[in-house]
């Protein structure tokens, strides 16, 4: 797991491990912005050199994989899953739509008991 870092003046960091953030975060060197995923802003003046990413994605039928790689450490990964049931509503939705058109409710007699 990553802790994301940005710097002072807003600009986005590298990231680092959560024993470096917990310890920034303790001596009051930095602060927390967002929990999920864990941010974390830095307080003091900093250089803000950042190293050079590699982003990879595997596009599958169903499934895609992100993948964020520097210097052969994992930055950042996800999966997501795509929607597979859109076909199936598409077709009930035209089966509805049909059984409407031949349903002759327009001229159906009133019934008074």
């Amino acid at each position: 797991m990553k802790v994301y870092v940005k710097s002072q003046s807003g600009k986005w960091l590298m990231p680092t491990n959560p024993a470096n953030a917990r310890i920034l975060l303790k001596k009051g060197k930095a602060r927390m912005i967002k929990r999920t995923p864990f941010v974390i802003q830095l307080l003091y003046e900093t250089t803000e050199h950042v190293q050079t990413v590699t982003v990879g994605i595997d596009d599958g039928g169903i499934q895609v994989g992100i993948a964020a790689v520097s210097r052969g450490k994992v930055l950042f990964q996800e999966e997501l899953t795509l929607r597979s049931d859109i076909k199936s509503k598409l077709d009930t939705r035209r089966q509805y739509r049909r059984s409407r058109r031949y349903r002759n409710l327009a001229f159906r007699y009133l019934v008074f008991l």
